[in-house]
C-alpha cells in the first residue's frame, strides 16, 4: 500500500519529482523548461536557446544536439528529417559514403505507423528485409509491445524515437518522456510534467490533461494548445498541406487560392457581426467544424457538423457558420480545431 506521495510539485506547477519512475529531482529554468532531470544520481542535462528552443541532450556522455532539422550525436550528424521520412548518413563517421532515405507513413494524428527504405533501389519495398518499423500505439502514446516492432538495422536509432504525434522519445535512465517543445508529456499518465504556457487561456481545463482527455480526436502541435482552424490545401506539386490559422495570423499563409479565399472572405465580413463569429472561433472555438469545398450552393449539414463552402459562387456565408456555431455549442462538444478541407 503507498501511502506517501509520488509526484511533487514546484510553485510553478511544475513535476521536481516522480518517485514511481525513480526521478529523484528535476530542475526547471525560467520558461518552466527542464534543464537537469536526475534518475538513481545519474543525470539528463537540457540547453535551450533564449526562446526556449532546445539546442542539447547529454546523459551518460552523449551529447544530442539539434540544428532545426538536423540532429547530431556529440558532433557527428545522425539524420535530418523531412515531411516524407528521414535522411541519414550511410556511415556516420565518413558521410562522403553517401546517405540512406527512410520514408515514413503517417496516421491523420501525426503517428509515424510505418518506417521503410528501397536499400537495393529496385523500386520494390521488400517487407522481410526493408521494412524498418512498424508502430502502433495506445490512445495516449504508450506503444504497443511485442509485435512488429524491432527495429530494422538499417534505420536510424535515433530518428526513430520520433514516433507518437511525431515527437522525440526520451528513454534514457528510464525517463520515457515525449518532448513536444513547449512541454514534456508522459504517455503512461497521458498528462504534462511541467506548465501549460497558456493555461490562463482554457480555464475549464486542467492544464496538465493531453489533448483534452480525448487524443483520438484532438492534437497538441507543440505542448501550447490544441490546434484551431486548420485550413487543408493542396500546394503547387498536388501534396496536402495544412496551414493553421489562429485569428490574427493571416499575414502568414501561403500563397495558395484556397487558402487565400477562405481568409479573404472572412477578411471582408469580420466587421458584420457573422465574421466575428468566425473570428471567436478561431480564437478559442468550444466546437469542432468541418468545411469542404463544394461545386453547389454553401451549406450546413447538422448530420455531419460541416459546413459546405463554394468559394467560386457567393462571398462565405457566415450565416451558416453562425448556424454551426449554435447548434454544436448547443452539444456541449469540447474545443476542438476546425478542419478545412478541399474536396
Amino acid at each position: 500500500m503507498n501511502v506517501g506521495n509520488d509526484y511533487t510539485y514546484d510553485v510553478n506547477g511544475n513535476m521536481t519529482k516522480d518517485l514511481d519512475k525513480g526521478i529523484n529531482n528535476i530542475t526547471c529554468n525560467h520558461l518552466n523548461l527542464p534543464t537537469r532531470v536526475t534518475i538513481g544520481g545519474k543525470n539528463i542535462d537540457y540547453t535551450y536557446d533564449a526562446g526556449g528552443v532546445k539546442l542539447s541532450k547529454t546523459v551518460s556522455g552523449v551529447a544530442t544536439q539539434y540544428a532545426g532539422n538536423y540532429v547530431y550525436e556529440n558532433g557527428v550528424l545522425q539524420f535530418f528529417n523531412h515531411p516524407e521520412g528521414y535522411v541519414s548518413p550511410k556511415n556516420a563517421s565518413n558521410i562522403s559514403q553517401g546517405f540512406k532515405y527512410v520514408y515514413q507513413y503517417k496516421d491523420h494524428l501525426g503517428n509515424v505507423r510505418l518506417s521503410y527504405t528501397d536499400n537495393n533501389n529496385d523500386g520494390v519495398i521488400t517487407p522481410s528485409t526493408e521494412i524498418i518499423e512498424e508502430s502502433n500505439y495506445y490512445p495516449f502514446g504508450l506503444k504497443h509491445k511485442g509485435y512488429n516492432n524491432v527495429v530494422n538495422s538499417l534505420g536510424n536509432s535515433t530518428a526513430q524515437k520520433f514516433g507518437y504525434n511525431g515527437k522525440e522519445l526520451n528513454e534514457e535512465l528510464g525517463l520515457e518522456w515525449h518532448d513536444f517543445g513547449a512541454r514534456n508529456y508522459d504517455a503512461a499518465l497521458g498528462r504534462w510534467m511541467n506548465l501549460d504556457p497558456l493555461a490562463e487561456q482554457m480555464r475549464r481545463h486542467s492544464p496538465y490533461n493531453y489533448a483534452f482527455n480525448n487524443p483520438l480526436r484532438f492534437i497538441d502541435p507543440d505542448g501550447m494548445a490544441p490546434e484551431d482552424i486548420i485550413i487543408w490545401y493542396r500546394d503547387e506539386n498536388d501534396k496536402a498541406q495544412k496551414f493553421v490559422f489562429n485569428g490574427n495570423n493571416g499575414d502568414k499563409a501561403p500563397d495558395n487560392k484556397f487558402v487565400q479565399q477562405v481568409l479573404g472572405a472572412a477578411c471582408d465580413n469580420i466587421n458584420n457581426g457573422e465574421g466575428k463569429k468566425f473570428q471567436a472561433l478561431a480564437e478559442n472555438s468550444d466546437v469542432k467544424v468541418s468545411v469542404a469545398e463544394t461545386e453547389d450552393n454553401s451549406m450546413f449539414s447538422s448530420a455531419q457538423n460541416a459546413i459546405f463552402w463554394n468559394p467560386r459562387k457567393l462571398t462565405f456565408s457566415f450565416s451558416v457558420m453562425a448556424i454551426s456555431y449554435r447548434n454544436l455549442h448547443r452539444k456541449r462538444l469540447y474545443k476542438s480545431h476546425l478542419q478545412w478541407r478541399v474536396v
